[in-house]
């Protein structure tokens, strides 16, 4: 995942150091699109826009994605193949992507439902970004238990008074998170 809010040039390192090709994205974006392609990054695709404006890579909307005929694929992935990648914060040096396979993503995710023995009747809150490997135990530990996970705006992180209500709102039952997050 990439991180919208970082500086253009850390964007551009991760997706020259990727090789990144095509991108999930949304309309508010599209000015960072456009400074990124300044920089000389060219992309495939980009899915979620409806309208390229000055950029000069393909633009597909979600609507054609959804007309698009589905079917499953003829094979799935190898535990070994490449699942996700996560870059450290870079603070002693440039960041460096974390590589992780099928197998260990499954694995820390196997390993997370069942040491805090989550439930199908569990809801974990993700406050964290894709970007941060806080949100792996939200997403992938949830839902190999069959747990639901409540996706937490942003506007309700930076007011913990406001994000411990939408947690109780939610009902919440798993909070998987430092301290700080509750005490800013």
């Amino acid at each position: 995942p990439l991180d919208s809010s970082a500086p253009a040039e850390r964007q551009e390192f991760v997706i020259r150091d990727c090789g990144i090709r095509c991108l999930v994205t949304a309309p508010a974006q599209l000015p960072s699109l456009e400074g990124l392609e300044g920089r000389g990054l060219s992309f495939d695709a980009l899915f979620g826009l409806e309208d390229a404006g000055a950029l000069h890579s393909e633009c597909i909307p979600w609507q054609n994605v959804l007309a698009s005929p589905t079917s499953r694929p003829g094979c799935g992935p190898e535990e070994h193949d490449l699942a996700y990648i996560i870059y450290t914060s870079g603070s002693t040096g440039a960041p460096k992507g974390i590589m992780h396979t099928h197998f260990s993503g499954l694995s820390f995710a196997r390993w997370a439902a069942a040491e805090y023995a989550l439930t199908p009747e569990d809801r974990l809150s993700n406050h964290a970004p894709l970007h941060f490997d806080l949100s792996i135990f939200d997403f992938f530990a949830g839902a190999v238990a069959g747990a639901r996970t409540v996706i937490v705006p942003e506007m309700h992180t930076k007011l913990p008074a406001s994000y411990t209500q939408l947690l109780q709102d939610h009902g919440v039952t798993v909070l998987f998170t430092v301290p700080f997050a509750l005490i800013q």
